[in-house]
C-alpha cells in the first residue's frame, strides 16, 4: 500500500515531545498485515548549519539521532520497502505442490527461502532458496517432496544486508483425493492406478457395502504414478476398495460382475 501521513507536528527552538496515539488512527485498525512499518520525516534545519535534532535533550549535548544537510519534504523521495509481495499462493498438483508468488517491486533482495511446515512438524523445513530479480518479478517452485496432508508455506525474505521480512502462512491440502485414484477389472485382477506424493508403505483393502472387511493388502508405492495389481476375489456385487497412505484414507466402488 502507499504510505500514509498518520501526524504532524511544527516546533520551534526548545524542548518539544509530540504524541501520536496509535490506537486514535482509524487507518492503523484491524489490519491484514502482521507487520506495519513507520517512518518519521523531518522538514526544516538550521540555515547555517544545516542540521535537524530529534529527540534533543535539554542541555542540547546528547541528541538521539541528528540528520545532517538537506532534510527531505514530507511529500517527496518516500522510498518503497525492500520488497513489495503483492501474492503468495499454494496448489496441489499431480506430482507435489506448486508455489507462485509476485512482487510488485524488489529493491536490496537478495533471495526467498521457502519454509513449509506440517501437521505431525512443528519446526519449519527450508524447501529452497531462490534469488530475488530486485524488480517487479513472477516467481514459482515446484515441491516435489511435500508431506501427505496439509502443509504449511511461509517465504522468508532476505535483503542484502541482512534484515529478514516474513510473508503470510499459506496451507494446501496435498491429499490423495477420488479423481486420483483409478479402480477397474482386468484380467482377474483388480487394478489401481494413482499418483501418491510420497514414496511410502501403503494399504489396500476390500469391503463389502455392510462394512465388512473382505481382503487387505500391504504394498509399497513410489513417488509419483503406481499402478498396484490385486488377484480378483470369489466375490461378486458391489464393494468398496480402500486406499490408506500414512494414515489416510481415500475409497471407491467397484463393480465385481
Amino acid at each position: 500500500a502507499d504510505p500514509a501521513t498518520l501526524a504532524g507536528a511544527t516546533a520551534g527552538d526548545g524542548v518539544f515531545m509530540p504524541e501520536v496515539m496509535l490506537k486514535d488512527i482509524a487507518a492503523l485498525q484491524n489490519l491484514e498485515a502482521k507487520t506495519v512499518y513507520f517512518r518519521l520525516y523531518v522538514s526544516g534545519s538550521n540555515a547555517t548549519t544545516g542540521t535537524t535534532a530529534i529527540a534533543r535533550s535539554s542541555n542540547a549535548t546528547d541528541d538521539a539521532l541528528q540528520i545532517f544537510g538537506v532534510v527531505e519534504d514530507l511529500n517527496t523521495n518516500l522510498d518503497a520497502l525492500p520488497v513489495a509481495l503483492v501474492d503468495f499462493k499454494a496448489k496441489k498438483e499431480n506430482e507435489g505442490v506448486k508455489l507462485n508468488w509476485a512482487t510488485a517491486s524488489e529493491v536490496n533482495n537478495d533471495y526467498f527461502e521457502i519454509l513449509r511446515y506440517t501437521e505431525n512438524k512443528k519446526s519449519a523445513v527450508s524447501v529452497a532458496t531462490i534469488k530475488g530479480k530486485n524488480q517487479a518479478a513472477n516467481y514459482v517452485y515446484n515441491d516435489i517432496a511435500a508431506d501427505l496432508g496439509y502443509n504449511y508455506y511461509q517465504l522468508k525474505q532476505v535483503d542484502f544486508n541482512g534484515v529478514v521480512t516474513l510473508s503470510k502462512v499459506v496451507s494446501v491440502n496435498n491429499q490423495l483425493s477420488k479423481t486420483d485414484l483409478k479402480v477397474y477389472l482386468k484380467e482377474n485382477q483388480i487394478r489401481l492406478e494413482f499418483l501418491s506424493p510420497v514414496k511410502a508403505k501403503a494399504n489396500v483393502a476390500l469391503f463389502n457395502i455392510s462394512g465388512q472387511k473382505q481382503l487387505q493388502q500391504g504394498i509399497n508405492l513410489m513417488e509419483g504414478a503406481n499402478s498396484i495389481a490385486i488377484a480378483q476375489p470369489s466375490l461378486k456385487g458391489i464393494y468398496i476398495i480402500s486406499l490408506t497412505i500414512q494414515g489416510r484414507t481415500t475409497a471407491q466402488k467397484i463393480n465385481i460382475p
